[in-house]
């Protein structure tokens, strides 16, 4: 009769520690579901993944000469990559790579970066969507004023060939920007 008593008492016990460590297991489930399901901390942190996700482009994907996230994304030969505009208006400077001084012998736009950056910012905050729009309308005005400089300059290099030698300026040290023949349309 001690045994069965014996017994008894330690199974109530057992399940006593059992029903007790599941109401825990229940009551910590019941929690961690609110967390998930609730509203606020869902945004806040969707908004924290978006912020984050805004630094890195900030970061990765900017150009090294205007600073901003990359427009008309375009690699070099020495695998750097910058707008096409910062890199045309550098161009006519310096045909040396800003960051490694490489000689520039080619270039090729980044559709794929392009394409990535823009998909990027379609998630992120209506601000810096904003921001995007705002930068990509002032750069469309400065590639179609710049454009203008070029056509303005050629044409008058070709009317200038058709000229004699010697009524031709001399205060052209074959530095200025009619030297330059590059297409900046974009594809």
């Amino acid at each position: 009769m001690e045994s069965y008593f014996f017994e008894s008492h330690c199974e109530d016990g057992l399940l006593y520690l059992v029903r007790s460590q599941l109401q825990s297991v229940e009551s910590e489930k019941n929690t961690l579901l609110e967390n998930i399901c609730s509203d606020p901390g869902e945004g806040s942190s969707k908004q924290e993944a978006l912020q984050e996700v805004g630094e890195l482009l900030q970061s990765e994907l900017q150009c090294s000469i205007c600073t901003e996230l990359l427009v008309a994304a375009t690699t070099l030969n020495c695998s750097h990559t910058y707008c096409k505009y910062c890199i045309t208006v550098w161009g006519k400077k310096k045909r040396e790579c800003p960051i490694c001084r490489a000689a520039i012998t080619s270039e090729c736009r980044s559709l794929v970066l392009d394409s990535f950056i823009e998909k990027m910012v379609a998630s992120l905050s209506a601000e810096l969507q904003e921001k995007r729009r705002d930068l990509l309308k002032d750069r469309e005005e400065m590639d179609a004023e710049l454009a203008r400089g070029i056509f303005a300059c050629s044409r008058r290099r070709r009317s200038d060939s058709s000229e004699p030698p010697s009524s031709r300026s001399d205060d052209d040290d074959g530095d200025s920007l009619e030297e330059e023949e590059t297409d900046y349309s974009y594809p």
